[in-house]
């Protein structure tokens, strides 16, 4: 082979493995985006400002407690122990909640 032949070749290999890499990229992009709209189907939306409930109720019995079952606010937890924002609220935040409020 010339080279001539090489450089072409070589050229041409690399335009291939481009759009190889660029379909391949694109079609990733389009799977999430596909994904990302199938699951927003799935999650419900927050409640707008209009129909917030005044009042939420939440079976807690059987569950573990601090301070008087007939408080006029309750608080219900809910943690991962993975979570370094739920490590912040229980090591930093819940001791000054429990301290001044319960």
């Amino acid at each position: 082979m010339t080279s001539t032949k090489k450089i072409i070749l070589l050229a041409l290999a690399i335009i291939m493995a481009g759009f190889a890499i660029g379909g391949a990229t694109l079609y990733v992009g389009y799977r999430k985006s596909r994904l990302m709209a199938e699951m927003a189907k799935q999650v419900p939306l927050p409640p707008s400002e209009d129909n917030i409930p005044a009042k939420v109720t939440i079976n807690t019995e059987g569950h573990p407690f601090i301070g008087k079952t007939d408080a006029p606010v309750t608080i219900v937890e809910v943690n991962d122990y993975q979570c370094p924002f739920c490590k912040k609220f229980a090591l930093d935040i819940f001791p000054k909640l429990k301290k001044e409020y319960i």
